[in-house]
C-alpha cells in the first residue's frame, strides 16, 4: 500500500522486482513503514470532508486516508462546507508532488493532466524503491 511507503494516499500497488543474475542477488524490496501514515488533514489542512466517486464509496472526513487518486478520484472536496473539484495542485500533492516542484506546459487539456497524475506512481513510493534497489542490490552508498 503507498500509505506504507510515505505515500499520501490508500493505493494497493503490484510491483515486480526481477534481478539480473549478473548481480548475484535476490529482489529486495523497502520495509513497510504501518506507523507513519498520512491522512488528509496531515496534507490538505483546509479539507473538512472527500467522496472519491468508486462505486462502494462513502464521504470521508480529513482523518481517513485519501483514496486511490484518479483522473476522476476525487470527484470532490468540501471546504468550509463547500464542494470544489479538487484543482492540479491538491492531487500532485496526493501524489507526493509539492506546489512549485513541477511545470505543466501550457495547452494540455485538464483531463489529460488529470489521467497523467492518476497513472503515477506517488514519488515517495518510487523513492523508497530506488534506494532499496540502489543501496541493496547495487550496494552502494550515497556520498554528501
Amino acid at each position: 500500500n503507498s500509505l506504507h511507503y510515505r505515500g499520501k494516499q490508500d493505493r494497493d500497488r503490484i510491483l515486480f522486482c526481477m534481478i539480473h543474475e549478473k548481480w548475484n542477488s535476490e529482489p529486495v524490496f523497502p520495509d513497510p513503514d504501518t506507523t507513519n501514515v498520512f491522512r488528509v488533514k496531515d496534507f490538505l489542512p483546509d479539507v473538512d470532508y472527500f467522496l472519491s466517486g468508486h462505486y462502494n464509496d462513502k464521504i470521508k472526513t480529513k482523518n481517513h486516508f485519501m483514496c486511490t487518486v484518479t483522473s476522476g478520484s476525487p470527484i470532490w472536496l468540501s471546504k468550509k462546507g463547500k464542494k470544489v473539484p479538487p484543482t492540479i495542485d491538491e492531487l500532485l500533492l496526493c501524489m507526493d508532488v509539492e506546489k512549485g516542484q513541477y511545470i505543466i506546459p501550457n495547452g494540455i487539456p485538464t483531463d489529460a493532466i488529470k489521467k497523467a497524475i492518476g497513472n503515477a506512481v506517488c514519488v515517495s513510493v518510487a523513492k523508497a524503491f530506488a534506494k532499496t534497489i540502489i543501496e541493496k542490490v547495487f550496494k552502494l552508498k550515497h556520498i554528501g
